[in-house]
């Protein structure tokens, strides 16, 4: 959080001390500096969490290079631009300039641009600017984080429909291919919400996402630890901050449960920034006071021991998922083409030729892959976050319904053929996933022929 006053006149300065504000019930660690009749006030926590988007951007460069200069920069032009014409417009308005920083980050570490396509980053930059600025309480205070916003509108149009897959595209799976990437975030994220106040958000978060859904990967915690914790959009009463981590982690759960991609993410966040203005009516401290003695009373809960027990909790929950769910040494994509000429197959064959998904299988991996507005390409599903290798040569099973034959599944290959596995190096600068892609090659011609004779 930053904020400017009016001083006398003194020699610049820098001090490190502590504050308090309406946003969290522990005083927090910040800097001050001073010049002239300028102040300005920084967190710690949010120096930190600059500090720690840049570390997860040169993750992604060195594991998977996903990103672009020239995206950043139009994400950070973008916002600048916007600003400086509000400022012009309403010259008592505040220059924000570090929140807006760490805004654009959060969208450029979950969306790319194509090649050219730039104007994207700078329309979901515009999206959750507007958020900020417009779609506020009787307060002043933002309902949602303007970089969860962007990055919901980015999945919102990404699954529309519209096929922007080769325009924008989701690019946060690069996080898993990074090893022990799952503990680094889960450490820097206690951190933070040790010295940003919101240990509490943060275990409420993280309950409820395991009571749903168990164990997630890093790209789901960077949401959950470092944009779902924005001290301006989380509640200010402690047990109000539960209920909205609870609340989150749980939608999510049950939207994933559906299917699975950047808007799911982020969704149960927006649901949740929607319904707690309802909720906050209600003040629950008497009620769990009466119930629970001290135990129901934000001051027991808010004690420094208390704080930190939480936080190595948040590391334990890190160290358990990078066990269970280590980092990905491989990556499997599916291409599905027109036997015949090679061509990549798209949305309209996709639903002429097929009844539902296509299921693939080797060893004990199961692949469930369909056409994904979101990618605007093939994509498959997995009951477990990552699927098994699959080496050159392996058998793969087929399963599939044709779209004019709906209640008869085939396991031939009559329009299908045998599929191949073709494999390339792991491109990152320090490693990363090699690709396996698993080839289909449809026979286009023969299924017409077989409906058509229905």
């Amino acid at each position: 959080m930053t904020e400017s006053t009016l001083a006398s006149d003194s020699a610049p300065s820098l001090k490190l001390g502590r504050f308090t504000t309406p946003e969290s019930p522990v005083s927090l660690w910040a800097f001050t500096a001073r010049f002239g009749a300028w102040t300005r006030t920084v967190s710690v926590a949010l120096l930190l969490q600059l500090a720690t988007q840049y570390v997860f951007f040169l993750a992604l460069y060195l594991y998977s290079p996903r990103q672009t200069l020239t995206n950043v920069l139009a994400a950070y032009g973008t916002v600048f631009l916007l600003q400086t014409v509000e400022w012009r417009l309403a010259p008592g308005r505040r220059f924000r300039v570090l929140t807006s920083v760490a805004m654009c980050n959060t969208i450029c570490l979950f969306y790319a641009a194509g090649s050219g396509r730039w104007q994207w980053m700078s329309l979901l930059v515009t999206l959750g600017w507007l958020s900020r600025t417009f779609i506020v309480n009787r307060e002043g205070r933002h309902l949602f984080n303007p970089g969860t916003f962007g990055v919901f509108w980015g999945g919102l149009l990404c699954s529309s429909g519209l096929q922007v897959g080769a325009w924008i595209h989701p690019i946060s799976h690069g996080f898993t291919h990074v090893p022990h990437f799952t503990l680094v975030v889960a450490g820097i994220g206690a951190l933070i919400a040790f010295l940003g106040g919101h240990v509490d958000v943060v275990l409420a978060v993280l309950a409820g996402t395991f009571a749903a859904r168990g164990f997630v990967s890093s790209a789901e915690l960077i949401i959950f630890l470092f944009a779902a914790t924005d001290p301006v959009t989380i509640p200010r009463k402690f047990w109000h901050r539960i209920q909205f981590g609870l609340m989150a982690s749980i939608i999510t759960g049950m939207l994933w449960r559906v299917t699975s991609n950047e808007l799911v993410k982020v969704g149960g966040l927006m649901i949740t920034g929607l319904l707690m203005p309802f909720f906050l009516r209600f003040d629950y401290a008497p009620w769990m006071r009466a119930r629970l003695g001290r135990y129901g009373e934000e001051a027991f809960w808010s004690r420094p021991f208390l704080r930190v027990i939480g936080a190595l909790l948040v590391v334990a929950y890190g160290v358990a998922a990078d066990v269970v769910y280590p980092h990905r040494e491989h990556e499997v994509s599916i291409s599905v083409r027109d036997a015949q000429t090679g061509a990549e197959l798209g949305r309209d064959a996709a639903h002429e030729l097929f009844a539902g998904d296509i299921i693939v299988q080797y060893d004990a991996t199961l692949l469930n892959v369909s056409w994904a507005d979101l990618y605007g390409a093939w994509n498959w599903t997995s009951h477990g976050i990552h699927p098994g290798q699959i080496q050159p040569g392996a058998r793969v099973r087929l399963r599939y319904r044709l779209a004019c034959h709906p209640d008869v599944e085939e396991t031939s290959d009559r329009f299908i053929e045998t599929p191949r596995i073709v494999a390339s190096e792991a491109h990152g600068t320090a490693g990363g996933a090699d690709m396996r892609i698993i080839v289909l090659g449809v026979h286009v011609d023969a299924i017409r022929t077989a409906c058509r004779a229905r």
